[in-house]
């Protein structure tokens, strides 16, 4: 009785058709977006979605393009390709291959962050490992070198020059995870003074300059480079998908 009811059911099953879609998805490129919604990919663009690559460690440095982020189960930079391919391709339809630069997702002029590149501004040394000096530091002219070299990295946010030195040290923090032993994230650059601030060390924040954003590059690099990288065994691509112990 049971197998009889067992095979009805499955003839039923296989006899009624499965319903049409009610829409069919368009390929990605076919559609030029325009007006209203042409302003919202705009927008989206300008925000988080064009500026990941430029400043996310996971993103940026993505295990998948042979970096150290996104580590674990490596699924943040596949969500963000999910969403910036076909980003790119609308934009692209629409005739915008680059967006102009901003200082950060906000727009904000970049005057309005002058202040924050001011030379020895504060006593307080930004958190973060050290990205260039080591130890002991490397050897500059003056504080105002420490700074300009700390400015024309696009990974560097702070400078820390041990001025009482001859010649001058300098540091370059960056916004690493973590500090390793060859890096220290502890204070550089000068004895403290008994108020918690150096009498010898200059110190200062740099925000990288704006660079424009281009979607439809930022999409080839990681794309190409997956790409290349696939596995000549398996054909997998991407990075080891087994979990970090």
């Amino acid at each position: 009785h049971n197998r009889a009811m067992l095979l009805a059911t499955l003839g039923l099953c296989t006899a009624v058709p499965l319903q049409p879609y009610a829409y069919q998805p368009l390929p990605v490129g076919s559609v030029t977006p325009k007006g209203w919604l042409l302003k919202q990919l705009t927008l989206q663009a300008e925000g988080l979605s064009g500026h990941l690559a430029q400043f996310w460690h996971d993103i940026m440095s993505s295990v998948w393009i042979g970096g150290s982020g996104d580590g674990g189960l490596h699924e943040r930079t596949p969500y963000w390709l999910n969403g910036v391919i076909p980003l790119a391709f609308l934009l692209r339809n629409a005739g915008i291959d680059e967006l102009p630069p901003v200082a950060g997702i906000y727009k904000a002029p970049w005057g309005r962050h002058g202040w924050m590149s001011t030379l020895c501004e504060s006593g307080g040394e930004v958190r973060g490992a050290v990205i260039a000096g080591g130890v002991a530091g490397y050897p500059v002219e003056s504080a105002a070198e420490c700074r300009d070299d700390c400015a024309a990295r696009s990974d560097c946010v702070g400078y820390a020059a041990e001025t009482c030195s001859a010649p001058v040290r300098c540091w370059h923090k960056g916004q690493l995870p973590q500090a390793t032993a060859a890096s220290p994230a502890a204070p550089v650059g000068g004895k403290e003074a008994a108020a918690g601030v150096s009498t010898c060390a200059c110190h200062g924040r740099n925000i990288p300059k704006p660079t424009p954003v281009d979607l439809m590059g930022q999409v080839e690099r990681y794309v190409e480079y997956i790409l290349a990288h696939a596995n000549a065994t398996s054909g997998w691509l991407g990075p080891d998908s087994s979990p970090a112990s």
